[in-house]
């Protein structure tokens, strides 16, 4: 009876941090929604066309959610974080505390990088190879799916050396 009691308050508890964390990304999600020309306009400095009839809402919607994921990314550190400390110690606690905030502050800051100098240079790398025969016609869909990929390489290419960093102040690698 009490190990079911404490596994029916550590759902609620999961319940509660999920939906806590939903409505904040659904929030921000229409927070960037309002200003979604905006934020393409700052990402991108060619002009995109759309072809079919749904492409633009579609892909201004992915691009309001994920840039609505990135904003909270914080927010879900700080919840996972919640939501382990009473089983952590305080060294366990600490450490975990400074690897979320160094890993959220590289996060935004590569993806601001990658965002304002690799995504143009990409970008016009692949246009150059325009001519007399063919002319580039970016998609409003290409640009937004090829940008989300950018973000996933800032992830990975961050996430790699964090991890490999947490593994070596935990002791586990020399």
């Amino acid at each position: 009876l009490f190990f079911r009691n404490m596994i029916l308050y550590h759902f609620k508890e999961i319940a509660y941090r999920l939906l806590y964390l939903s409505l904040s990304i659904i929030l921000s999600t229409c927070i960037v929604w309002n200003c979604k020309e905006s934020w393409l306009n700052l990402i991108c400095d060619i002009p995109l066309i759309y072809i079919r009839l749904s492409e633009a809402f579609f892909s201004y919607l992915h691009l309001a959610i994920y840039t609505a994921i990135i904003i909270n990314l914080p927010y879900l550190c700080y919840q996972i974080l919640s939501f382990l400390s009473p089983g952590l110690y305080k060294y366990e606690f600490k450490n975990y505390t400074s690897i979320a905030i160094w890993f959220n502050l590289l996060f935004l800051i590569v993806s601001f990088v990658y965002f304002l100098f690799l995504l143009p240079t990409i970008v016009n790398f692949f246009i150059q190879f325009d001519s007399a025969i063919i002319q580039p016609n970016v998609t409003l869909s290409d640009y937004v799916n090829f940008s989300i990929l950018i973000v996933h390489l800032a992830f990975f290419t961050l996430i790699v050396p964090l991890l490999t960093f947490t593994i070596q102040v935990n002791g586990y690698r020399k």
